[in-house]
């Protein structure tokens, strides 16, 4: 089994233009800058992983933090400042369009997420990390989301705060190839248009993966957040 993982890392966060992408803040000058310690932590998930990371803003310095490895692919989108995640998915979709038959899936992560832990994580299935609301007489409620019987997304809303919600999933490599061959969504399109018009167009089925901890899923909004940094 092998998968690639998209590290979504060309935006300007709020409050970070003068120091750089927030892919290269540390917690500390002894600590790793967050997308290294993103990419130990899915290598000790996935174990055989690729690195797809979109840059953007501040490509030189965050070039300059990644190891020199051969499972680590920068994608530079220069058009950072006015095109949104469906040109960047499009940067993706044209490196891996040749390669796809190499992955199981696809696995599609913010430049400010860390997964430290996926449990009961399926390659066999697409599925979205998502947080659980409340549960009440065996129904359970969604942040931004609602689901078929709890088992698989029927829609997926617009962002609603700071809840990781449209952040992070996993598509198998039979819905990345829906996605490859159906490109019709536009360059500013969000990533939460674009699962649901797969949903609704291709009837592809994505699945909610619970996070059981608050410390399974780290995220770091900036400056504020840097101790969350181990």
């Amino acid at each position: 089994m092998k998968i690639a993982c998209c590290i979504f890392s060309y935006n300007i966060t709020k409050g970070m233009k003068s120091i750089g992408p927030i892919g290269t803040l540390k917690k500390n000058n002894n600590s790793n800058t967050l997308i290294n310690q993103q990419i130990i932590y899915l290598r000790e998930i996935f174990k055989n992983i690729d690195f797809y990371i979109i840059s953007g803003f501040g490509n030189d310095k965050l070039a300059k933090d990644l190891p020199d490895k051969k499972y680590i692919h920068l994608l530079l989108n220069n058009e950072y400042e006015t095109k949104n995640y469906g040109y960047a998915l499009k940067i993706l979709i044209k490196r891996l369009e040749n390669e796809i038959n190499k992955y199981d899936g696809v696995f599609f992560l913010d430049s400010n997420v860390i997964i430290r832990t996926l449990q009961q994580k399926s390659i066999k299935k697409s599925w979205i990390i998502i947080k659980k609301k409340t549960t009440q007489k065996s129904k359970i409620d969604y942040l931004g989301a609602n689901f078929n019987k709890n088992t698989y997304l029927d829609y997926l809303f617009y962002n609603i705060g700071n809840s990781i919600w449209c952040k992070s999933f996993y598509l198998t490599h039979k819905d990345m190839v829906t996605l490859i061959n159906n490109q019709n969504f536009h360059d500013n399109m969000f990533i939460f248009e674009i699962l649901n018009q797969m949903i609704e167009n291709h009837n592809i089925q994505i699945h909610p993966h619970n996070l059981k901890s608050k410390n399974d899923c780290v995220e770091i909004s900036g400056l504020k957040d840097k101790n969350k940094i181990k």
